[in-house]
């Protein structure tokens, strides 16, 4: 594929190489590909190191999951809590899954928010033994020293796993756990999100049923869902002749009365109403601009956060006039704070993302797909007005 024409470290490319530019290439179809950022979270207990281990011991196998097509690659998967554990969970895999030597792992701490050394030392492991994904289990204990609540953090944190991905080619895939409110989506700063191309959430229905939900997907169809099983495994017995065990994943058929559909909070109908003005704004305003609203996020169609308030105002949600000049001060001063409390209500639903200049969506979720299974095109532009 051609790289276009470079300008220093820039390639222009045109509409014919994106025509000859080959497909993205699969590593479990529809899910994972190579050269992407994708996350698997949950909450605590709910199975997540389990379904990450299940499916890096299924990419290395080669072996159909969940339906999909599967190309066998070598894996490597990073457990930062932990040797003894995971060891076991290894051990567990390996007599119900199979053994490979496309399955490595790193069982100790990784520091990958300042320390370089670990950024290098894991770019050299992932090309050394040629993986095509990596696990990073989980996303606190990489960022070591780092606040996954702060943009700024978050946003070097996720350049660092991009120079990663840059460096090796290989997939990346962040587990990450949700934050103490479900509704309020997965722990930290919003950038992280709006950075994956894939986003996977487990949920526990039952003391062993698993949910599987897509609630991101880069092209593909985003929504569906899968389900397992968490089935107790014994490894033998320890020095006091009681069983060692511990879990292991077995899919469970999508006919399966186990799998049940989603919960969402759903919004009240000022917020429903809101969240619609909000995407005819992107619709219709010419000041849409695509832009990385956090440094280390991909560019996303993004407004002023100003202008969410002017829609607010023009569409009569928020009411400012007057024609006494101190009322209409007081009314202005009392509809920032309701346009701000709208944002976040919206922003705590999963609907956008927003930042102290930005608010962006998230992934159009505000309209559904049409019959070519493209989501409604929001028009772009170079300037703000």
């Amino acid at each position: 594929m051609s790289r276009g024409t470079a300008y220093g470290s820039l390639y222009v490319r045109s509409q014919d190489d994106a025509l000859a530019a080959t497909e993205r290439q699969y590593i479990i179809k529809g899910l994972f590909c190579v050269g992407e950022l994708s996350a698997i979270v949950a909450q605590p207990g709910a199975g997540k190191t389990f379904l990450g281990l299940y499916l890096a011991h299924q990419i290395a196998l080669g072996r159909t999951t969940f339906g999909r097509r599967v190309k066998a690659v070598p894996v490597l998967y990073c457990s930062l809590e932990g040797e003894g554990g995971f060891e076991n969970r290894t051990k567990a895999a390996i007599a119900n899954y199979g053994k490979t030597i496309n399955f490595r792992y790193i069982a100790q701490s990784i520091n990958l928010f300042s320390d370089e050394a670990n950024i290098g030392d894991l770019i050299k492991a992932i090309l050394d033994i040629g993986a095509k994904i990596a696990f990073i289990d989980t996303l606190n204990r990489a960022m070591a020293n780092g606040d996954e609540n702060t943009p700024g953090d978050m946003g070097k944190f996720i350049r660092n796993i991009d120079k990663i991905r840059q460096a090796t080619g290989a997939h990346m895939c962040i587990v990450h756990h949700f934050g103490k409110e479900h509704s309020r989506g997965p722990r930290g700063h919003s950038s992280f999100m709006g950075a994956a191309d894939l986003v996977l959430e487990v949920e526990k229905q039952g003391d062993n049923s698993r949910i599987i939900s897509i609630i991101k997907a880069k092209d593909d169809s985003a929504e569906q869902q899968h389900a397992f099983r968490l089935k107790v495994v014994e490894l033998g017995k320890d020095s006091d002749s009681e069983p060692i065990t511990t879990c292991a994943v077995y899919e469970v058929p999508p006919t399966s009365s186990a799998q049940t559909k989603r919960k969402t909070k759903a919004l009240t109908p000022e917020l429903q109403a809101a969240a619609n003005e909000l995407r005819d704004l992107f619709i219709n305003n010419p000041a849409t601009l695509v832009v990385s609203p956090i440094p280390g996020m991909r560019e996303v169609p993004c407004v002023l956060k100003k202008k969410t308030l002017n829609r607010w105002i023009e569409t009569g949600r928020l009411d400012i006039e007057s024609d006494n000049t101190d009322d209409r001060k007081r009314k202005k001063t009392a509809a920032e704070k309701h346009a701000q409390r709208l944002r976040n209500q919206l922003k705590d639903h999963g609907k956008i993302g927003m930042t102290k200049k930005y608010v962006w969506l998230i992934d159009d979720v505000f309209g559904q797909p049409d019959n070519t299974g493209h989501s409604p095109d929001i028009p772009i532009f170079s300037k703000p007005n």
